[in-house]
């Protein structure tokens, strides 16, 4: 079966739905809600896109079982056999999964802010003086244990990315794990960026070795400007970058050239503090390039998205939705 897109129309319909219910609770504007759902399969899709987009499907169902109740109840009567109004129920099912969804995003944070060290909150620097002399930049959203305990000086970077300027000492090497490598110095400065998908480690000066977690028979050295990236499969091949534009972050800008829309997206949303919904197929979209200051992310966003083309819409609680 060909899967139709939907039209820019219909998804403006269903934002302008979306934004109606979430202010109103109003009978008759649920009755028409329910009407336009009905006239057309597009409107369905449309709104279950977005609601995907927004939350979870658990809670995107809950949603529209809610509506479902209130259009078939219009008024707050008891169900038989129960000792609460149909709205009622249908809004304690609403606030419980939001509570369960809530807990579940919250669980894996809270591991990682349990486990370290030192945290940045989104859009947050920290500088770090350590105990051997060395100096560490925390980026935004980043989280590191640290334990110098031992003879080997090690970094956990747990979460985000981290700049080090490490203090020499051949007797003593520093390590910095991410969730795929192992950095290995003695005395250098460098960055480490870690996310589910893959690390990026970016050598400013001196030299490090580049260790693969799941392949430790994978090694790299690299040299003064040079950059690799490794997955959770493999280690990628070195290639020589432009420090001025990588390493941008710890003078407060984000730069970026002749970059995909969604990868320049992803980087600037790395600092916002809300949440970003990407409604559109943005893979046609010409190549972006841009200098933006990293404590105005919304602004960065904003700019990024009119200049290619894209509508925005601001929702409460800073949800941007691009479209």
């Amino acid at each position: 079966m060909r899967n139709i897109p939907v039209s820019s129309a219909v998804k403006d319909e269903a934002l302008d739905w979306f934004m109606r219910l979430k202010e109103e609770d109003d009978a008759d504007l649920r009755h028409a809600f329910q009407l336009w759902l009905k006239a057309d399969n597009m409107h369905e899709k449309a709104y279950l896109q977005l609601t995907k987009l927004y939350g979870f499907d658990a809670l995107k169902q809950a949603t529209l079982e809610d509506m479902r109740l209130r259009e078939e109840t219009r008024q707050p009567v008891l169900q038989k056999g129960s000792f609460f109004p149909a709205r009622l129920m249908a809004g304690m099912m609403l606030a419980s999964l939001s509570l369960i969804l809530l807990a579940g995003w919250q669980f894996n944070n809270l591991t990682i802010w349990w486990r370290a060290d030192y945290r940045t909150s989104y859009g947050e620097q920290q500088v770090v003086n350590l105990s051997d002399g060395s100096t560490m930049l925390l980026n935004t959203g980043s989280a590191v244990a640290v334990d110098f305990e031992h003879e080997t000086r090690r970094i956990n970077l747990l979460r985000g990315e981290a700049y080090f300027d490490v203090a020499h000492d051949e007797n003593r090497p520093f390590i910095v794990r991410g969730q795929h490598t192992d950095v290995k110095v003695t005395g250098t400065a460098f960055s480490v960026r870690t996310n589910s998908e893959k690390d990026a480690i970016v050598l400013e000066r001196g030299r490090v070795e580049v260790q693969s977690l799941n392949k430790p028979e994978k090694l790299e050295t690299l040299n003064a400007g040079e950059a690799i990236e490794a997955s959770n499969t493999d280690l990628l091949a070195k290639e020589t970058v432009n420090l001025s534009s990588m390493l941008a972050w710890k003078d407060g800008r984000i730069i970026f050239h002749d970059r995909p829309f969604a990868d320049a997206l992803a980087n600037l949303q790395r600092y916002y503090a809300g949440t970003v919904i990407l409604w559109a197929d943005v893979s046609a979209l010409p190549l972006v390039s841009g200098n933006y200051r990293i404590d105005a992310p919304e602004a960065a966003i904003t700019t990024l998205a009119a200049v290619s083309g894209l509508k925005i819409t601001h929702l409460p609680a800073n949800i941007i939705i691009l479209r």
